[in-house]
């Protein structure tokens, strides 16, 4: 028809979630690239650590995600702590209990 004539896009405004969303994608390309190019010069180290940790890291956040928070608190703590390594067992379960008072089961 003559009269009618096509819109123009709509110009492209990204929220929190568009912005994220393709950060997250640029960082996905540019893995992607940088395993082609590691296959292609037969490292294949790096190749396969790099799969392990892409691995371990999805399923580290679906974990996170369903765990609850007292537990996710007390694991860093123990984590970043310099004395984590000799504390006991009885320590560790005073320091859940004091957790789980903090942040009760959702």
């Amino acid at each position: 028809m003559p009269g009618l004539q096509p819109a123009a896009p709509a110009p492209l405004a990204l929220g929190g979630d568009g912005a994220l969303a393709s950060v997250a994608l640029l960082l996905a390309v540019t893995a992607l690239e940088l395993q082609v190019f590691d296959f292609l010069g037969y490292q294949w180290a790096p190749i396969l650590a790099t799969f392990a940790h892409i691995i371990v890291v999805i399923l580290g956040l679906f974990g996170t995600i369903q765990c609850r928070p007292c537990y996710i608190v007390v694991v860093s703590w123990l984590c970043s702590s310099p004395s984590a390594g000799r504390r006991s067992s009885k320590d560790v379960q005073e320091i859940l209990l004091q957790a789980e008072q903090h942040f009760p089961s959702v």
